[in-house]
C-alpha cells in the first residue's frame, strides 16, 4: 500500500528552544529530554495531540547529551564533556541521580542505546567520536562495567539504535551499517549503505528491521529497511525544513516518533502509518518487559 502523505506530523508541536537535544521514550506517551541550553533533565508527555512538561526538571549541565532507557524509570545519560555514564531515575514528578558516574577515558561526543535487558542487568551499546570504539557496557544497579571487546571504527559522527537485543544500526558520517554482538565481539552484518550529503544524524527503530532517520545535511525524515544483507530507503520522505545542526528522535510505538531539532525548535510527533507492526520498536519492548 503506497501512502503518499506519510511520514507526517500529527497533533501540535510544543515550542522548545534548544541546543543539541536528546530524547528517549520511557513509555508510549512520555519521553526523557535533555539539551545543552536548558541544562535540565526533563519529562514531557503527549496526550496524542499536544506535548506538555510533567513534574520538575533536574539541573544537569550538558554539552552533547545522549540518553537511553534502562527500564521505565531509569535512564542512562552520557555526555562527552563529563565523559561519564550516569543513571537518573524518574519518580513520576521529579528526577534523581541513582549512582555516581562511570568514567570513560578520553571519550568525546557519543551515542548510547539499550541492548539486552533483564531483571539482573541491562546492556547498552556505546560509541564516541574520540575513542572510535563500539562497546558494550553492563548496568547491574551499582555501576557500569565493559563487557566483551571493542570494535574500532573511524568516525567523525555517530548515531546508534538497537534493532534487537544484540544488533544495532550505526550511522556515521557516510553510511548506515549493522553490527551484531555475540557476548564477546562485534561483527559487521551485511553491507553498509552510503548516504549522500549526510550531516549529524538521529535515528530510532520502528521495528526489528526498519528505522526512522534524519540528518542535518539533507533534512529529510526518511525510513530505511534492512533485509539481513542490505539497507535500502523505503517509501516517501518528508523535508522538515530549516538548516538545523542537531536533532533527536525516539520511537513511541511502531508508527509514531517524538522529534525535535535546534532550528524549528518544536517537540512534535511524526507518524509512519505503514509500519504499524508488532512487536514494534525494540526500545518499547524493553520498557514493556521491565515495567
Amino acid at each position: 500500500m503506497a501512502i503518499a502523505d506519510f511520514p507526517a506530523e500529527v497533533g501540535t508541536g510544543l515550542s522548545l528552544v534548544n541546543t543539541v537535544p536528546a530524547l528517549v521514550a520511557i513509555s508510549e506517551t512520555e519521553v526523557a529530554y535533555a539539551d545543552a541550553s536548558i541544562n535540565e533533565l526533563r519529562t514531557y508527555r503527549t496526550d496524542g495531540d499536544t506535548w506538555s512538561l510533567v513534574g520538575a526538571g533536574l539541573a544537569v549541565t550538558f554539552a552533547t547529551p545522549s540518553l537511553c532507557a534502562l527500564n521505565s524509570t531509569d535512564v542512562a545519560v552520557f555526555d562527552g564533556t563529563t565523559a561519564e555514564l550516569q543513571v537518573y531515575r524518574w519518580g513520576g514528578l521529579s528526577w534523581s541521580l541513582v549512582s555516581p558516574g562511570t568514567a570513560i577515558a578520553t571519550a568525546g561526543a557519543g551515542s548510547i542505546t539499550t541492548l539486552n535487558a533483564n531483571e539482573n542487568y541491562t546492556d547498552i551499546a556505546f560509541m564516541d567520536v574520540t575513542n572510535d570504539d563500539l562497546r558494550v557496557y553492563r548496568w547491574t544497579g551499582q555501576g557500569f562495567a565493559q563487557v566483551g571487546n571493542d570494535l574500532n571504527l573511524a568516525v567523525t559522527a555517530v548515531a546508534l539504535v538497537a534493532m534487537d537485543k544484540n544488533t544495532v544500526a550505526l550511522v556515521d558520517n557516510t553510511n548506515i551499517s549493522t553490527y551484531r554482538f555475540d557476548g564477546t565481539d562485534w561483527t559487521l552484518i551485511g553491507a553498509a549503505l552510503a548516504i549522500g550529503g549526510i550531516g549529524a544524524a538521529s535515528i530510532t527503530s520502528l521495528n526489528k528491521n526498519t528505522l526512522a532517520f534524519i540528518d542535518a545535511g539533507n533534512e529529510d525524515l526518511r525510513t530505511y529497511r534492512f533485509d539481513g544483507a542490505v539497507w535500502q530507503q523505503v517509501d516517501n520522505e518528508l523535508n522538515i525544513g530549516g538548516t538545523f545542526a542537531a536533532s533527536a528522535m525516539t520511537a513511541l510505538n511502531s508508527m509514531d516518533i517524538a522529534y525535535i531539532d535546534d532550528v524549528n525548535e518544536e517537540l512534535g510527533t511524526y507518524r509512519f502509518q505503514e509500519f504499524k507492526t508488532q512487536p514494534g520498536p525494540y526500545n518499547q519492548q524493553v520498557l514493556n518487559k521491565l515495567s
